[in-house]
């Protein structure tokens, strides 16, 4: 299957952004890797990182100022780049962003209830999606998830070419997992008549879906179902995205940097399809109240999908725990109980993990690792009483 969508100019940078609520800089992680996977010199701005061709940096997508954004094009123009993407938030596109940097292709993630932005209502950050995808031309091309309705009612208005990709239904790019494990999931990549499995690292359908649309991104680019699918396999995984600790236990641990309601959503629900007794959740709700929101709506999420939950939250001392909730205004405390409480076959999950070491000096990798190394020590020193008793 090819795209209809042709790239105007053979000397200039095709601009790729990519926006949406969740997933946008798993998307363009994933297609940075694809794009060189299939030879190309490309440029990336993203959460995780900043390429211009050469060189790569990390990166931190509320620093894209425009001056910023005009400095790595023109550098990534003479690094020879072809392709060039962007994690572009609606709020960045707000102010002004696409003054600089007006793609010609738009991949939307999806659009959920209104995230930690600074819009004043769902409305009203739909309605600022609905103004980026009207800026494409007749030569643009939209990538839309047909599996949520916010995202796909973008096709409607599109003025260019469509391309979609789902998980659910009929698309021109298709995603159906066949397994799923803590440490990887495999599912079929459908491109046409011409199908793939394909092999990743992190779990859940949200993975998947990120997968799909950096899959479809690429089809715009011509690159083939073969390349892509080795592409997604073999791309480095986000370090907070669903990362699995292991250090000999008999039960997964993972860490993820969910911090929304819909993020932790996604998080557990991905953890619920291969945990076989319970789910234990440690849930961080101190950045929404430093930004002066509800914590009502994590707190559902979580309780509705967690067996067992720890949450961190300064006002600890105030909240009133359950049988199914304990609440504890440290990080490292919080981490430790639900370790202490795991059994065999149950799942552990520590949600909300900072981008950097911000609990006693260490990051929560390796809080965790030296607290599963603890238990297995004391294990072992309870092992040989038992035998003898």
């Amino acid at each position: 299957m090819q795209s209809d969508w042709n790239h105007s100019s053979d000397e200039a940078l095709a601009l790729v952004g990519v926006t949406g609520t969740h997933g946008k800089t798993c998307v363009a992680h994933l297609l940075h890797h694809i794009l060189r996977c299939d030879g190309r010199v490309t440029a990336a701005w993203h959460g995780a990182g900043c390429c211009d061709g050469e060189v790569t940096l990390g990166a931190s997508v509320e620093r894209a100022r425009p001056e910023l954004i005009t400095r790595w094009l023109r550098t990534a123009t003479l690094n020879e780049c072809g392709p060039a993407i962007m994690e572009l938030s609606l709020d960045a596109h707000a102010q002004g962003v696409t003054s600089v940097f007006k793609p010609e292709i738009l991949c939307v993630t999806n659009l959920h209830t209104t995230p930690l932005t600074s819009f004043s209502s769902a409305a009203a950050y739909r309605k600022q999606a609905e103004r980026l995808a009207a800026e494409l031309t007749t030569e643009g091309l939209l990538i839309v998830n047909s599996d949520e309705p916010g995202s796909a009612s973008l096709a409607s208005r599109a003025i260019g070419a469509v391309l979609s990709y789902s998980l659910e239904h009929e698309a021109d790019v298709s995603v159906q997992v066949v397994e799923r494990h803590a440490n990887e999931q495999i599912f079929t990549l459908t491109i046409g008549a011409e199908s793939q499995a394909v092999r990743v690292p992190v779990s859940g359908d949200f993975y998947a879906a990120n997968c799909a649309a950096a899959a479809t991104t690429a089809l715009a680019f011509g690159v083939d179902a073969l390349t892509i699918a080795h592409g997604l396999e073999t791309a480095p995984p986000l370090a907070r995205v669903l990362r699995p600790i292991g250090c000999g236990q008999e039960f997964p641990v993972l860490i993820d940097a969910a911090r929304s309601p819909e993020s932790l959503r996604q998080a557990l629900g991905a953890c619920r399809h291969f945990t076989t007794e319970r789910l234990l959740a440690v849930v961080d709700v101190r950045p929404l109240r430093q930004r002066g929101r509800s914590v009502a709506t994590m707190l559902a999420v979580a309780e509705a999908a967690a067996d067992r939950l720890i949450v961190i939250d300064d006002q600890a001392d105030d909240q009133a725990g359950t049988s199914q909730t304990t609440f504890v205004d440290d990080r490292l405390a919080a981490i430790a109980i639900a370790l202490a409480l795991a059994e065999a076959d149950d799942t552990v999950l520590i949600a909300g993990s900072p981008t950097q070491a911000a609990v006693s000096g260490e990051s929560d990798e390796q809080i965790v690792r030296t607290l599963l190394r603890r238990r297995h020590e004391q294990e072992l020193q309870v092992m040989p009483r038992r035998k003898a008793a």
